[in-house]
């Protein structure tokens, strides 16, 4: 059996009326900066997808293989980043921002795809710099896009990428290099923050939200390992410079978060972020007025 790392393009859209996005952008994992999940466009219909066909594919081709009729868990050699070891799982949800479909993969890699034709516009890799703690899963990637951009200046319209080492990559959208006055060359460790229980690092897998000029982080690292864990901070972050804005311990000491995976209510200036723990499942809602 071959295995395949592909995309297949029939219809992406989400109506999004927020700053530097258009009606019909898909912009985060779970569609619009409300995590509603869905398009509001209307070619496609009950009455007419049965007609649909595939208008082009793109094979990444970033899934593990374990070569020689190896188990899959063996280590394998990835040309450029070493040995690594693990299955790969595919959990992205590509986006639709910017005239163009993002695409992250597995290794931490980013395909810029152009909509109509499949032709790949750029490639970044953020691939851990320790491939020994690649363990082959992204959970997808973030957009922004400055309110009044400058004209003429880079990464006024950015995807973010993160990864299992704590590394949130700052990448201009129009061109795939890394933004320089994001953290440090484009790459900012979220890790570094992690100042609380700090007995396993933190990971991001996940992707993070967006409000207005604000990206926020949840916590996430390994599940269910120590008694007391580190507590499931949300970072604040400046979109354009890394900078830690705030902080909030969104779970109180007698509970540990597992991972969170945040929203914001569009125009209520607040974000929803899901944490779980022994006790059960709860949110709380950070206030965001002035962010």
């Amino acid at each position: 059996m071959k295995a395949y790392g592909f995309l297949l393009s029939v219809a992406i859209g989400a109506a999004v009326l927020v700053p530097g996005v258009q009606a019909g952008d898909w912009v985060d994992f779970n569609g619009n900066r409300m995590a509603q999940k869905y398009a509001t466009e209307s070619q496609i219909t009950p009455q007419n997808v049965k007609d649909l066909s595939v208008a082009w594919s793109l094979n990444t081709g970033d899934i593990y293989r374990g070569p020689d009729g190896r188990p899959s868990d063996s280590p394998f050699k990835v040309p450029g980043r070493g040995a690594v070891a693990g299955r790969t799982s595919w959990q992205s949800t590509p986006l639709f921002a910017n005239n163009t479909v993002y695409v992250s993969t597995p290794f931490y890699r980013i395909f810029a795809v152009e909509p109509d034709t499949g032709k790949v516009k750029w490639i970044y890799d953020a691939f851990p710099k320790h491939p020994s703690k690649f363990h082959g899963k992204n959970r997808g990637m973030s957009y922004w896009a400055a309110a009044n951009p400058a004209p003429g200046q880079p990464c006024q319209k950015m995807v973010y990428i993160g990864t299992v080492d704590g590394l949130l990559h700052g990448v201009d959208a129009d061109t795939g290099k890394r933004c320089e006055g994001f953290g440090d060359h484009g790459i900012l460790n979220i890790n570094q923050w992690n100042t609380i229980n700090p007995k396993f690092p933190f990971e991001l897998n996940q992707s993070v939200a967006v409000y207005k000029d604000t990206l926020i982080a949840g916590w996430a690292g390994v599940d269910w390992t120590w008694e007391n864990s580190p507590p499931g901070s949300v970072f604040g972050i400046d979109a354009r410079t890394g900078a830690r804005k705030w902080d909030f311990q969104i779970i109180p000491e007698t509970m540990r978060n597992r991972r969170a995976r945040a929203r914001h209510e569009n125009g209520r200036g607040a974000v929803e972020a899901p944490g779980g723990g022994s006790c059960g499942l709860y949110a709380r809602r950070l206030h965001l007025q002035g962010t």
